[in-house]
């Protein structure tokens, strides 16, 4: 019994050491120059609990038989009314194409922007856009691509302009997938710094930037993380000049701990710049 107990405290305690060196590591990749903290605003919501619920139920099918969303599981539509603020959210199963993607976003561009409505297949949204026989102005527009309940891609207008966009490149999505088959030796480096490691390559959805994502089960070593940043900036880049940014994304099952891009246009430094505005 007494083994026991102590063989239970050697395990704590080594839970508690490795918890430790994993929260020191991922402070000193927040305060490396090179860090890119996302901007709250880009990934917010309309003011929810003000929020008028306008999703109709029937709009799923219109969607999947008018527009060929059929990848489409649900769908929700919100308005603020004291701000005049409107939020379409998507929410995808992940074998929804990029095609899907562009339409569902397109949609919101036309229709709740633009204010363009089609009178002869109006459909539930199109119809309550039309007030009073003029069509509505909104101060705020946000469309949000949710793929397996994630938050993969998000629009926000302001008036008729997009002023910025998010895209969320720590998540695998199908329809982004870049094949490793071109990229042995960049796949022979990660499998021999990092042996623990699931790496994906993906396409941004907006800038066509190269999305370098990379899974380990442990915080991974801020050394090893500078050897495949020189890799991709001193061969990725010249091999694979197609792409105009290159954006390194590490975490772990529970958590993304870093984010950093080189873009190609714009000088060969790794920057926290956002990458995608």
């Amino acid at each position: 019994m007494r083994k026991l107990i102590i063989t239970v405290l050697i395990l704590m305690l080594i839970g508690c050491n490795k918890s430790y060196h994993e929260d020191v590591l991922i402070t000193e990749y927040k305060d490396r120059s090179d860090y890119f903290a996302e901007n709250e605003y880009q990934t917010s919501s309309i003011n929810l609990s003000n929020a008028d619920q306008l999703t109709d139920s029937t709009m799923l099918d219109s969607f999947q038989s008018l527009y060929g969303l059929n990848s489409l599981s649900s769908q929700e539509l919100m308005w603020d009314e004291e701000n005049n603020g409107l939020q379409m959210d998507f929410y995808f199963s992940n074998e929804v194409t990029l095609s899907e993607i562009d339409t569902a976003r397109n949609f919101v561009l036309t229709k709740f922007v633009q204010g363009i409505i089609n009178n002869n297949s109006i459909t539930a949204y199109e119809y309550w856009m039309q007030q009073n026989g003029k069509i509505r102005k909104l101060s705020s527009v946000k469309c949000k691509i949710m793929i397996d309940n994630q938050l993969i891609f998000q629009d926000n207008y302001k008036d008729t302009r997009l002023s910025d966009c998010y895209e969320n490149s720590s998540i695998f999505v199908n329809a982004r997938r870049v094949s490793l088959e071109n990229y042995k030796n960049f796949t022979d480096l990660i499998e021999k710094e990092i042996s623990d490691a699931t790496l994906t390559l993906q396409k941004s959805i907006k800038t066509g930037a190269l999305l370098i994502l990379i899974e380990s089960d442990d915080v991974m070593p801020i050394k090893k993380a500078e050897k495949i940043q020189k890799y991709i900036k001193d061969n990725l880049s010249k091999e694979f000049p197609n792409y105009p940014c290159f954006v390194l994304t590490l975490k772990t099952e529970s958590q993304q701990y870093f984010c950093s891009s080189l873009n190609m246009e714009e000088g060969d430094v790794w920057t926290g710049e956002d990458w995608l505005n």
